[in-house]
């Protein structure tokens, strides 16, 4: 006996048979950036909404922002930052920048705002760019906690 059966259409009620076509998004996104934009908002809601978590939530926002679009930052800032702060130094090389403890602990630091830095490997702290009158004058460790350490620059 030969015949065949329909096994489950992608139909809706409300717009009929979408197979094919696809569903349209709420917010038009890139795929290679639907997953982080989605977090992304959902964060900012929660943030609005969620006191207690407020401080978490505002944290994780510079990350999944610089996934959604790597933030730009000039070749000369680059170059401005390269130097040496209070027992650290941080250096450029081949267009990073890379974090130097004392001569033996090398990371690289990834953008993720016009003045701010992820540190590979490492969740719980990023570093800072302070600048004044175009000059880098100081490097700030920011954690996760809130808490700051500065270092300023020595040359």
């Amino acid at each position: 006996m030969d015949h065949q059966q329909r096994f489950g259409g992608a139909r809706t009620a409300n717009h009929g048979d979408f197979e094919g076509a696809g569903v349209q998004p709420d917010i038009p996104s890139p795929s290679i950036r639907a997953l982080p934009l989605a977090h992304k908002l959902a964060l900012e809601h929660l943030a609005k909404t969620d006191d207690a978590r407020r401080t978490e939530l505002a944290w994780l926002l510079p990350s999944l922002t610089a996934a959604i679009e790597r933030p730009h930052v000039d070749a000369a800032v680059l170059a401005k930052a390269a130097g040496k702060y209070e027992g650290r130094q941080i250096i450029l090389d081949n267009g990073t920048l890379y974090y130097l403890w004392r001569e033996r602990f090398r990371v690289a630091l990834e953008p993720i705002g016009p003045n701010l830095f992820a540190v590979e490997g490492v969740s719980d702290f990023r570093y800072r760019l302070t600048t004044l009158r175009g000059k880098v004058t100081e490097l700030e460790r920011v954690n996760k906690d809130g808490s700051i350490q500065r270092y300023k620059r020595l040359d």
